[in-house]
């Protein structure tokens, strides 16, 4: 039974993807950098400790900095310290449910990084949900939900590097 709801909530995950990219807002990235959100999965739970650089690299307040990781049934995360969400945090209209998540996709950051598997519509579902100037991705396959979509692999050292260029020609196309 459990198996069959959650099928059927990742259904419902993914047309309600689908509804929020249509009716996502476009705004202006803005620069510089004030505020960062990282979203991952489990199995990407190593990208957190390169991406928090970025905290350092654009003197981000730690309030301004969030964190969400998808864990498939909440258990909790060696080494972790910040927002853990599941399905279970989602109703079966693909709605959150959680006031904490509800809170990280509602308050607004100037760059969104996610940071997970290809396939993994609860992440994707979150992402579609948050506010922000600009939303950062790896796969093609998920390029209507993103602004920029780099293609590193798993090399989260490249991933970094390109975004540091792309945020870079941001800043300095605005100057011109």
């Amino acid at each position: 039974m459990y198996m069959i709801r959650n099928g059927i909530k990742l259904s419902v995950a993914k047309r309600k993807i689908s509804k929020l990219v249509e009716e996502r807002e476009w705004k202006n990235f803005k620069v510089p950098v004030r505020s960062i959100g990282i979203i991952a999965d489990i199995k990407n739970i190593k990208a957190f400790e390169v991406l928090e650089q970025l905290k350092d690299q654009f003197n981000i307040k730690s309030k301004n900095f969030k964190t969400l990781l998808y864990a498939e049934n909440h258990q909790s995360v060696k080494d972790y310290s910040g927002q853990l969400y599941s399905l279970r945090d989602i109703d079966m209209k693909a709605s959150i449910k959680n006031e904490e998540l509800e809170k990280f996709t509602s308050e607004r950051v100037d760059l969104l990084i996610t940071f997970a598997e290809e396939n993994n519509t609860a992440v994707h579902l979150i992402t579609a949900f948050c506010a922000a100037g600009i939303k950062v991705g790896r796969y093609r396959k998920n390029e209507a939900l993103y602004d920029i979509i780099l293609q590193a692999d798993n090399d989260l050292e490249l991933f970094t590097e390109e975004l540091l260029k792309y945020i870079k020609y941001f800043k300095k196309s605005k100057n011109e």
